[in-house]
């Protein structure tokens, strides 16, 4: 090659060096600051498992590993499957439950295991309006005086007597002097009277000896409304040491309202009630509102007995008023 073409020819290839080692490189990697963001396996990348996030710019890094996300709401199909998942909710070893022999009303669980939930409670909400409660009938014996004054006062009729089922139309409130009725289906009949909006009071004979059966009968009754008298508990003997506010209290003494010996009375779990009077921080005495009704149940017999002529008056006007919604 003549000398002079050489020439050019070393000239040209210096050049092209220096144009090339003016440009960046084409896969220099990202500043040690950026941020790389992988679109994930739904947009066609994947997850790294540690190292730089561009594999090929470090080669001494584990490989890129493509995990597979399931959805959250789909187990992968290989997946232990968890037994509590299969069980009922009131039995989930991480629910909360009252175990016990007896239903808890308002819990919305079968706490009994029966197969039923929250049976024998009252209902909370009221199914129908209530009719006008004009009529009191007192059973067992006589009705004493002050019963007979108070629901004149209100312009009630009283009259005494045996209930049956049949009768319950024809009576607005009743008042269990002694006892009550000892047939299932009567008492079936008489809750749902109350829930349309009937009124129930229940006395009780207090003989004054722990775990007398005098409680059985009507326990039998007012279970059905989460209320029972209690002859396990220690006899309150009287007289009523407070009252509580309610309607049916309001301006009571306890001169006015006679209680010897008597039983105090509960409430189921998780069934809404309000306490009337305690004896030394023991409840006596207890109203309810199942449905359209209502309950009271009173732990003594003192106050419906002639012998005391009118001085329960007062106790009498209030407990028929709030009965009868006056």
């Amino acid at each position: 090659m003549p000398r002079r073409a050489l020439l050019l020819a070393l000239a040209c290839l210096g050049c092209a060096e220096a144009a090339t080692s003016a440009r960046p490189p084409t896969n220099a990697p990202p500043a040690p600051d950026a941020r790389v963001e992988d679109a994930g396996p739904e947009a066609g990348g994947s997850l790294i498992a540690g190292g730089d996030p561009d594999a090929s710019a470090a080669p001494d890094v584990r490989p890129a590993v493509d995990v597979t996300v399931a959805r959250p709401d789909v187990a992968p199909p290989d997946a232990a499957r968890d037994a509590s998942a299969d069980l009922p909710r009131d039995v989930a070893p991480d629910v909360p439950r009252d175990v016990g022999p007896e239903e808890v009303c308002g819990n919305g669980r079968d706490d009994n295991l029966d197969g039923q939930v929250d049976e024998d409670c009252p209902t909370t909400r009221c199914p129908l309006p209530p009719q006008p409660r004009t009529r009191v009938r007192w059973v067992g014996g006589a009705p004493p005086p002050s019963v007979a004054q108070a629901a004149a006062a209100l312009g009630l009729t009283v009259s005494a007597g045996a209930v049956s089922a049949d009768a319950l139309p024809d009576a607005s409130v009743i008042v269990f002097a002694y006892g009550a009725p000892a047939d299932e289906a009567w008492r079936d009949a008489l809750r749902a009277w109350v829930e349309g909006g009937g009124a129930v009071m229940t006395l009780v004979i207090g003989s004054g000896e722990p775990d007398s059966p005098e409680c059985d009968p009507p326990n039998a009754l007012l279970r059905r409304f989460g209320l029972a008298y209690s002859c396990a508990s220690p006899v309150p003997w009287g007289p009523i040491t407070a009252f509580f506010p309610h309607p049916l209290t309001d301006g009571l003494t306890v001169d006015g309202v006679p209680y010897v010996n008597g039983r105090g009375v509960t409430e189921r779990p998780g069934v809404a009630t309000a306490p009337l009077a305690e004896i030394d921080g023991q409840v006596v005495a207890r109203a309810a509102t199942p449905g359209c009704g209502r309950v009271v149940v009173w732990g003594d017999e003192h106050v419906g007995l002639a012998s005391y002529g009118d001085r329960p008056l007062r106790f009498w006007r209030h407990s028929l008023a709030w009965l009868a919604g006056r």
